[in-house]
C-alpha cells in the first residue's frame, strides 16, 4: 500500500513539475527578457527564478513524502565563482542542487533541449555539444559575476557506484577558466526509479529517497603546463575523491 501512495505522489511531482515548466519558460522568462538587460543580468535573474522554484518543488516532494535532504545550506550558499562537480545517481540531483546553490549555472546535455524543458535551459544555462572554447567563454561569464556552475562529470546517471567512470569536461572547463573544481558527494540510499531507463511508476521498495549531500575540498588547476596534461591530472583528482567518499559511506551502512 505505501508503495502504491509513493507512485501517486511520484506522478503527482512530474505533473506539478510540468505544470511549473511550461508558464516558466513559455511567460516568466520570455518577459523577462523583455525587461530585463543587458542578457548576462537576465540570465542571473533567470537562474534566481529558476532555482526559487526549484526549492518550491523540493519542499512539494519532501511534503509528500518522496525525499528527504541533508545538506549544509549555508556552505552551499557560500559558494562563489567556482565549478560544482558531483556524482550523479539520480535525475534529481540537478533539481536539489539548484534549490541549493542560488542562481548556479550548468553544463546540460543538448537532449534536454528539446524537451518540456527547452525553453528554460536554452536562455539561462550551457550546452554540452559546443565546442570547449565557447563553452568556456560562456563559463566565464557565469564564474566571473561570482555565480556558480553545476558540471556533472560523469555526463550521463551513474551506472555502477563502485566504478565511477568520469569523462574530462568539467576538469577541461576548470582548467580553461582557473575556476576551482569542488567535488561534491551525493550520498544515501538506493535510486530505484530515478535512474536512467527506470520505468515512471517504479520507486524505491524500502522508503522515501533519502540524499545527503556533502562539499569535499575543492581542487584548483595547475596554472602552468600543458592543458591535455593538467585536465587529465585533475580528471584523476576528481574521481579519486568522489570515489572514496562513496566507497566509504558504502562501508558506513553496509
Amino acid at each position: 500500500m505505501r508503495q502504491f501512495f509513493r507512485r501517486i505522489a511520484k506522478l503527482l511531482a512530474f505533473l506539478v513539475f510540468g505544470l511549473g515548466a511550461v508558464p516558466t519558460g513559455f511567460v516568466v522568462l520570455p518577459l523577462m527578457r523583455l525587461l530585463v538587460h543587458p542578457v548576462w543580468r537576465f540570465q542571473m535573474a533567470g537562474r534566481r527564478f529558476v532555482s526559487g522554484m526549484m526549492r518550491m518543488f523540493v519542499w512539494f516532494m519532501k511534503r509528500v513524502g518522496l525525499v528527504t535532504v541533508q545538506a549544509d545550506r549555508a556552505r552551499f550558499k557560500d559558494l562563489h565563482g567556482v565549478i560544482i562537480a558531483p556524482n550523479h545517481p539520480s535525475f534529481l540531483d540537478v533539481v536539489i542542487l539548484f534549490s541549493l546553490v542560488p542562481g548556479a549555472s550548468c553544463v546540460v546535455r543538448s537532449g534536454l533541449f528539446k524537451t518540456i524543458v527547452g525553453a528554460i535551459v536554452a536562455p539561462l544555462y550551457i550546452n554540452n555539444d559546443t565546442f570547449p572554447e565557447a563553452m568556456a567563454e560562456e563559463a566565464r561569464r557565469v564564474l566571473e559575476h561570482g555565480d556558480n556552475l553545476i558540471f556533472f562529470p560523469e555526463g550521463t546517471r551513474t551506472k555502477d557506484e563502485r566504478h565511477l567512470a568520469l569523462k574530462r569536461g568539467a576538469a577541461l572547463l576548470s582548467c580553461l577558466t582557473g575556476a576551482p573544481l569542488v567535488p561534491v558527494s551525493i550520498l544515501g540510499n538506493d535510486k530505484t526509479g530515478l535512474k536512467k531507463h527506470d520505468k515512471l511508476l517504479r520507486v524505491n521498495p524500502s522508503g522515501p529517497w533519502t540524499y545527503e549531500f556533502e562539499i569535499q575540498k575543492p581542487i584548483v588547476p595547475p596554472s602552468t603546463g600543458n592543458l591535455r596534461t593538467n585536465s587529465r591530472l585533475l580528471q584523476d583528482r576528481l574521481r579519486l575523491v568522489l570515489q572514496n567518499r562513496l566507497d566509504r559511506y558504502d562501508k558506513e551502512h553496509a
